[in-house]
């Protein structure tokens, strides 16, 4: 029966996902050009001199502020990472090289959070699904148990796998104050039965992250090189793109320099953004102090516009293999407008929207705060309203008089709150009748508080008295109580979910609508695979039982399995709901298993085989628990023999068994097909 929960909860993940968008791989490209001979020791010696260096410098404050929020991360002598990359096409291997000036190294085993490391995400299908993570650190580092790794003492590892399965490999060196991670890594288009081929022309998803501990009591900086957000691994439409091309010798260089057009003076940290005729981003960069800019791209016509600039004609460049363009300077006449979003209390607000408009009328321009509540938009000179979509409690703020070239910082806004306010009635209302219904059912259950104690301390006496005595009552009643109670947890994670719509996205009638039926929806559920589960096992062994030339009534069976349930369905229920409600269970898909299952102890196991990972997630304590008193109530109920009862108990496990995971394999069979379409 867990795997009915299994899926129960899978349900009420994705729902509590809702509204999550999925960025796009353009505007991070990089080059990956063949290698050989690249022996992985954390030297870089043998690494061509023709390698492009790509900066890492998207700092997304994944574990909060830190001392480096305002460094430029092409100098810092705290943190300045880059990376250098190609690939063996014959070892079907990526060549990786990771160059992270730090001035201070910080190494420890305890967790992710408190140790310098490079991660490193790859997606060889080049889609928005999973994406490996492997992670690196320098020796006596560890990302611990939470890496959920099948080879915890493996450096580099594998998050949610086993890297002793793939021909990863690396090194760490350390020279100065520059760490190098050097990788030779395998990718996947399904781990871990279909490696990538590599080949000049593939493209895959890539991105790199160096991560800057400087001090027990400092958070950690994740720097990674895709700007697209923090949980690429469960994204691969967060990666980068990482084309393999034939050689350097392909690449052309496009450089140049942005000034500001009212006085000339160099106009830094502004982005340039290359595209080709259909549209398609082929690189960003941004400007440095000195407010250059260089880039390397393949041979071929480009189109380069400034800050995402709208309605202005972008500049076009034909780049041949080779040649290096020089002065495609600009000096653009616009404004920038900063700021940030946060809660009274000071804690940053992200995904809210920003509206810029004109005073005289004519522009709007829509923008959304980042992880840390940040904001950036570019417009024409003039005078500008901003102010916060849907907000309660914050100003609308005037910034008016604008010149070219001029940079507005410090428009901030501190909302008492966003969107419209939902109506308490629906989830009070809900949860009074959960309540009332647990109630009513905990009437029958305290009257069979004998039975029910019985079925944990005697149970061959108890199963015995309701062989004699059925009763359909308490099985009900058991598999209700605990199927709410499940729900009512987790309510309260789909609700958390439910409850970041942007800047009322959806009109408060459908909020409504949405919030009372999804959680609706789930615990019916719930409830009828748990009712079905309960059902299907009696109406099995009833059949096996007729098969094997014993008759009996239906009624006393099916009592007998569901006083059994006792172990399943409550004490797995309850550790479902508190592992879900508490962030213990993580679900991304009905085949991760629960926490008491061979799956969810051993999370790497059989990582990327789904019919695996269904085998492992019915080998569960509490399951074995039931089966094993479901075998005496068979022996009690036909009087069989406990060797008979017992054959009988263990073969329709086989057959439950064997079409969940034989389910788990058309499933992903099924997936497979059209991921290949």
């Amino acid at each position: 029966m867990n795997t009915f929960f299994r899926f129960a909860l899978v349900l009420v993940v994705c729902c509590s996902g809702a509204g999550v968008s999925h960025a796009h791989h353009g505007g991070a490209m990089a080059f990956a050009i063949p290698l050989t001979g690249i022996q992985i020791d954390g030297k870089l010696g043998d690494w061509p001199e023709e390698m492009v260096e790509y900066p890492i410098l998207n700092h997304q404050q994944a574990y909060g502020p830190t001392d480096i929020d305002a460094e430029d991360l092409t100098a810092s002598a705290d943190l300045s990472p880059s990376f250098m990359v190609g690939f063996d096409a014959r070892e079907s291997l990526l060549y990786l090289a990771v160059r992270v000036r730090d001035d201070a190294l910080f190494v420890s085993s305890a967790n992710q959070w408190s140790t310098d490391a490079c991660e490193v995400f790859v997606n060889g299908r080049h889609d928005d699904g999973v994406a490996m993570q492997y992670v690196m650190c320098p020796p006596g580092g560890s990302y611990g148990d939470v890496i959920r790794s099948a080879a915890p003492g493996a450096n580099p590892n594998l998050r949610d796998g086993d890297i002793t399965t793939t021909r990863t490999r690396g090194m760490v060196g350390r020279e100065g104050d520059v760490t190098v991670y050097e990788w030779g890594i395998e990718l996947f288009d399904q781990y871990p039965d279909s490696p990538t081929a590599l080949a000049v022309g593939t493209t895959v998803g890539f991105d790199v992250v160096a991560v800057d501990k400087d001090g027990e009591r400092e958070n950690s900086a994740w720097v990674c090189w895709a700007p697209f957000g923090v949980r690429k691994d469960r994204n691969g439409g967060l990666l980068g793109d990482l084309v393999l091309i034939e050689s350097a010798a392909v690449l052309g260089t496009i450089a140049g320099q942005v000034t500001r057009p009212n006085d000339g003076s160099p106009w830094s940290g502004i982005e340039v953004y290359m595209r080709d005729r259909k549209g398609k981003m082929w690189g960003r960069v941004a400007t440095g102090e000195d407010g250059g800019y260089r880039i390397k791209l393949p041979a071929g016509t480009y189109y380069l516009s400034v800050a995402q600039a709208e309605g202005r004609e972008p500049i076009a460049v034909d780049l041949q293999a080779g040649e290096e363009i020089e002065g495609v300077d600009f000096a653009p006449s616009l404004i920038s407008i900063t700021g940030r979003v946060t809660f009274p209390n000071g804690s940053p607000r992200a995904r809210v929207d920003i509206l810029v408009e004109a005073e005289e009328g004519g522009t709007r321009k829509r923008v959304t705060t980042d992880i840390d509540g940040r904001y950036l938009t570019w417009v024409e000179p003039g005078s500008y309203r901003v102010l916060v979509v849907d907000a309660t409690g914050g100003d609308t703020l005037t910034v008016g008089g604008l010149q070219a070239g001029e940079q507005v910082d410090g428009i901030d806004f501190a909302p008492k709150k966003i969107g419209s306010t939902l109506p308490t009635w629906p989830f009070t209302t809900g949860l009074a009748l959960f309540g009332a219904v647990i109630l009513a059912c905990l009437v029958p259950l305290v009257r069979r508080r004998e039975l029910l104690g019985g079925i944990l301390l005697s149970p061959g006496l108890t199963l015995q008295e309701v062989a004699e005595k059925p009763d359909w009552v308490g099985p009900f009643c058991l598999v209700m109580v605990s199927s709410l109670l499940a729900a009512v947890i987790m309510l309260g994670k789909m609700l958390t979910g439910l409850g970041g719509f942007p800047g009322g996205g959806l009109p408060i009638g459908a909020q409504i609508a949405t919030m009372i039926v999804m959680p609706m929806f789930t615990t019916l559920a719930v409830l009828i695979a748990a009712y079905l589960s309960w059902l299907i096992r009696g109406g099995t062994i009833w059949g096996l039982g007729r098969i094997s030339g014993d008759r009996v009534p239906f009624y006393p069976l099916i009592s007998v399995v569901g006083y059994a349930f006792l172990p399943e369905m409550l004490l797995t229920g309850i550790a479902m709901a508190i592992g879900t409600g508490f962030g213990g269970v993580q679900a991304s898909s009905p085949w991760d298993g629960m926490v008491t299952s061979l799956a969810g102890l051993l999370p790497g196991l059989g990582a990327g085989n789904a019919p695996l990972r269904a085998l492992l997630g019915e080998i569960e304590l509490f399951s074995f628990w039931s089966l094993g008193l479901t075998i005496v109530g068979v022996q009690r109920v036909y009087g069989f023999s406990m060797r008979k009862a017992g054959c009988i108990g263990v073969l329709y496990w086989l057959l439950a068994v064997g079409a969940i995971v034989g389910f788990a394999f058309l499933a992903d069979l099924f997936r497979q097909m059209m991921a290949g379409m």
